[in-house]
């Protein structure tokens, strides 16, 4: 009698043991992958109100990893089935459907190269995945533009800029040929954009009534310098340029999309943070701006962020006299995760008012209320879930324009 409950007290034990075994692996698959989300100070403020009226839609997103790594773990979950999600949700959403325009905010491939046969290869498995292509097929059918800029891993190396006191990489890869292969994957209209500069800074102009909105793509790494106080992420000509486009007469509504976030001053993450006289003359400049009415959007982080700089309470306003919001869409199919470390973000956002982090998108409608009110709603959404929901929300009114 008592070998027969010892052996079901082993019994048990094993059954145990290798249900925690399981857990364990299944547990440690969801840790090194990133399939969990963590939020933190979420802020879903009231969307629609009935009586407003939508001027233009804007959808955007960064850092999509194109294809599973074997030896990376944190890839293994990485596909591009998640497009079909996006696509279900615009074709579904009612009025308006699909954006004006699908802006990519930069990593549009985990390139990641100096050959070109690489490089081109990493952006055609991305145009011919299913997936991508029914989205961008309906994208095309519904009048959207898709447009974008690149970042770090597009642009070949994670954290790689264009002026590096190292040159190697250039030698090997050329700027020019990066360029082409960038331009080849989104064609139209940015290739006529673009076109007889080397770098990819770009604006689009779009006339709703009488209300003139200006979205302003910056090329963030063709003039980069390596990070320092004094050192530069723009060249002179794109800084002549943005002044031109921030200060035309004319322009209600700036929509400036940066491939790294501004706001943040963190100087241990890529951000205008690492270049402190940079984001001071961005920042001036913006305060300069006719129109008084800005928002940015960013990438780069693997996270859903809403960032707000209140001109207030800065000891530095830069003459901005509107708060001015940051939204960031990053991780469209992945999170910031290595081996058995957990899926880290660890440096500081003075500025924060909301953060998720979940695989994301994000969405910004520009409205205009019943009395003439210029308003702006941002919603950055879940990319992996297939009802699309709602992360972070925030709705932004703008005063009267600068005469």
């Amino acid at each position: 009698m008592v070998s027969k409950v010892v052996a079901k007290q082993v019994l048990c034990k094993s059954h145990v043991m290798r249900l925690a075994i399981r857990l364990g692996i299944i547990g440690l698959v969801f840790l090194l992958s990133g399939c969990y989300s963590v939020p933190t100070k979420i802020v879903k403020d009231n969307p629609y109100n009935s009586e407003d009226k939508e001027l233009l839609r804007v959808a955007f997103g960064s850092c999509n990893l194109h294809k599973r790594k074997l030896l990376e773990p944190w890839t293994w979950m990485a596909s591009q089935s998640y497009w079909k999600n996006i696509d279900r949700y615009f074709r579904s959403r009612p009025g308006s459907g699909y954006p004006d325009v699908w802006i990519w905010a930069g990593d549009i491939v985990y390139a990641n190269t100096r050959d070109e046969e690489d490089l081109n290869d990493a952006y055609s498995k991305l145009i011919h995945s299913e997936h991508y292509k029914t989205f961008v097929e309906n994208c095309r059918k519904s009048n959207c533009n898709i447009v974008g800029v690149w970042d770090d891993h597009d642009f070949g190396e994670n954290n790689l800029v264009g002026e590096s006191r190292d040159e190697t990489p250039f030698k090997e890869l050329t700027k020019p040929i990066r360029k082409a292969a960038l331009l080849k994957f989104l064609g139209e209209p940015t290739a006529s954009k673009v076109a007889g500069r080397e770098q990819i800074y770009a604006a689009h102009d779009y006339l709703r009534e009488d209300i003139a909105i200006r979205i302003i793509l910056l090329d963030l790494r063709y003039n980069r310098q390596d990070k320092g106080e004094n050192s530069r992420i723009m060249d002179d000509t794109q800084w002549d340029w943005l002044q031109r486009k921030l200060t035309q007469d004319g322009i209600d509504l700036h929509i400036i999309v940066s491939s790294t976030q501004v706001l943040r001053t963190d100087g241990e993450k890529e951000s205008w943070g690492q270049y402190p006289k940079e984001r001071d003359r961005l920042l001036s400049l913006i305060g300069r701006s006719r129109s008084q009415r800005v928002v940015l959007l960013t990438g780069d982080i693997h996270a859903a962020e809403i960032s707000r700089f209140n001109p207030e309470v800065e000891e530095n306003n830069y003459g901005i006299e509107f708060p001015l919001y940051e939204i960031t869409a990053s991780g469209l199919n992945r999170l910031k995760c290595r081996w058995f470390r957990t899926c880290g973000y660890d440096w500081d956002n003075e500025h924060r008012e909301g953060f998720v982090r979940d695989k994301n998108f994000g969405e910004i409608d520009v409205l205009r209320s019943a009395d003439g009110t210029l308003m702006l709603l941002a919603t950055l959404r879940s990319s992996h879930s297939p009802e699309t929901e709602v992360l972070l929300r925030k709705r932004i009114e703008f005063a009267p324009r600068r005469n």
